[in-house]
């Protein structure tokens, strides 16, 4: 992936759309939330303790795959789509600015979230855990200096 530093969130969402195809971003953080989910409750069930991280983190995951799967369907009123007609999609950005508005804490909370891996790792959930690594990696990039309103 390029470095995404100096790159605006248009940009980064089309690096996010090269690596992942946008179908696909809403199933892979999906199981992400799945993995937190499951995790969680096995730590809970442990060590009868919870970690308020990592269900806020779940939380922000379910309400963020919600918005991917809402831009996919640039259709409404009212929308700001970007399209790549090499690719084949059109993406409304619109889900996108609204979430951000609402959720000027997104990436604080994604942190606070992989914060917490090794208390929710064990030896059953490794594999899963690989797994979702990337597209953590991709949302934190992808929404880290897009916190500010875009348009």
């Amino acid at each position: 992936m390029s470095k995404l530093d100096n790159l605006n969130f248009y940009s980064k969402l089309e690096d996010l759309f090269d690596t992942y195809p946008p179908q696909e971003v809403p199933k892979m953080i999906n199981e992400a939330a799945l993995f937190v989910k499951y995790s969680l409750k096995a730590y809970e069930t442990k060590n009868k303790t919870s970690v308020t991280e990592a269900k806020d983190g779940y939380n922000m995951l379910v309400w963020v795959r919600q918005v991917f799967e809402e831009s996919l369907a640039p259709e409404g009123a009212w929308c700001f789509v970007i399209e790549n007609q090499t690719r084949g999609y059109k993406i409304n950005i619109k889900p996108f600015h609204n979430f951000l508005s609402d959720n000027p804490d997104f990436v604080p909370i994604l942190e606070s979230l992989t914060d917490t891996w090794h208390l929710l790792l064990n030896e059953k959930n490794i594999e899963s855990f690989k797994k979702v690594q990337p597209i953590m990696a991709a949302l934190k990039n992808t929404f880290n200096d897009s916190i500010t309103p875009f348009w």
